[in-house]
C-alpha cells in the first residue's frame, strides 16, 4: 500500500473512485471536486490522504478544519471528515479504518474534541446520506453516534419570473 494526499493525486481517479463507488446517487464532476475540495483552504493536507495498491486509488478521506479568515460562530474544536471513500472491490480489507484511524490521530493531535462526518464548509453531504444505512453501521461500529438526521434543501428557481420589490406611498423612507 502507497499513500499520498488527496491534493496530490490524479483528480481523473478521484472522479472514477467516487462515481464507482456513489456516483449513481451522487454524482461527481472535476468542477465540483476542484470548487469544494481542491479550492478549500479549509482542508487539513496532513489529514486528507489515499491509499494506492498496484497503482490503484483504493480509498481516500478528506478531512477539514475551519481556516478561513472570515469569522463566523463555528467551535475551533471542530474537524470535519468531508468524505471517505472505499473501492467497492477493496472494502472489508481494512482500508476505510486506516483511513479513518489516520484523520482522528491527526485531529487528535490539533486537540480537536469533537469530529463530525459532513456538514463541513464547502461540504458534499450535511451528514451520511440517511439511505446509506451501511456507511452508518460502518461508522457506529467504530464510535460515531447517529445524533440527528440534517437535511440541505434547494430549490431550483431558473424558470422563476422574479419578484419586483416596489416602494409603495404607504411606507416612510429613512
Amino acid at each position: 500500500m502507497i499513500l499520498k494526499n488527496v491534493l496530490d493525486i490524479e483528480i481523473d481517479d478521484i472522479i472514477q473512485l467516487w462515481n464507482d463507488s456513489i456516483g449513481e446517487k451522487f454524482p461527481m464532476s472535476e468542477k465540483l471536486w476542484t470548487q469544494n475540495t481542491l479550492q478549500d483552504k479549509n482542508v487539513l493536507r496532513e489529514a486528507s490522504i489515499a491509499i494506492y495498491q498496484n497503482e490503484q486509488l483504493m480509498g481516500l478521506v478528506v478531512a477539514k478544519y475551519y481556516q478561513e479568515d472570515f469569522q463566523v460562530n463555528i467551535s475551533p474544536n471542530i474537524g470535519w471528515i468531508q468524505c471517505l471513500l472505499v473501492r467497492k472491490s477493496a472494502r472489508n480489507q481494512g482500508i476505510g479504518y486506516k483511513l479513518l484511524n489516520h484523520v482522528e490521530k491527526v485531529f487528535c493531535d490539533l486537540s480537536l474534541s469533537e469530529i463530525r462526518l459532513g456538514g463541513d464548509p464547502w461540504h458534499y453531504f450535511p451528514g451520511v446520506p440517511y439511505e446509506d444505512t451501511v456507511a452508518i453501521k460502518w461508522f457506529e461500529k467504530h464510535g460515531y453516534k447517529n445524533s440527528s438526521i440534517v437535511t440541505d434543501l434547494l430549490k431550483e428557481v431558473r424558470n422563476m419570473k422574479p419578484y419586483k420589490l416596489e416602494n409603495s406611498s404607504h411606507h416612510l423612507e429613512y
